[in-house]
């Protein structure tokens, strides 16, 4: 049996578990979810500009529907400010508040635990080489041109923000 035979179904069924246990880990401990917990993450490496739903949903794989109740969720849990851009009211623009930061730097810290211990049982050597394969695999995914490629998808909001 060839050793990649089923690499993909595993690769699939982990990421899909993981999602999973580490949304139930923020709703559980911040009352957010994975969702928000990536919207808060591009907000926050975006910097102040106008970022548009449907980029938002471009970068994360969902609808603009789905991004828009995220935004609105975060707005009414005090997460994250937006305005409408007086330039072009179709266009909102949204920063982190202050609890905003202070629950991303929280969740980032849970999901580094949680995921830590998923690789508990590799031994240091081990959970090197698994985070250098795992970042090179996410470098040839997410290239240039791919579809929903996140390094894509921050350039054209850059260029974009770089435009208005």
């Amino acid at each position: 049996m060839e050793l990649t035979a089923n690499f993909g179904y595993h690769l699939l069924h982990v990421a899909a578990i993981a999602g999973r246990q580490a949304d139930q880990l923020l709703q559980e401990r911040l009352g957010i979810g994975l969702s928000q917990y990536k919207l808060l993450r591009i907000i926050e490496h975006r910097g102040e500009g106008v970022i548009r739903q449907r980029q938002l949903a471009k970068c994360l794989g969902q609808t603009e529907a789905s991004i828009s109740r995220q935004v609105k969720l975060l707005s009414e849990k005090s997460l994250i400010r937006t305005a409408i851009n007086p330039k072009s009211r179709r266009d909102h623009q949204a920063e982190l508040t202050e609890k905003g930061a202070k629950v991303l730097l929280a969740s980032s810290e849970i999901l580094q635990t949680y995921f830590q211990r998923i690789i508990a049982d590799l031994d240091d050597k081990q959970q090197m080489q698994f985070v250098e394969n795992l970042l090179q695999i996410h470098q040839s995914v997410c290239a240039a041109g791919k579809p929903f490629a996140c390094d894509q998808s921050f350039k054209e909001i850059t260029k974009q923000k770089k435009e208005m």
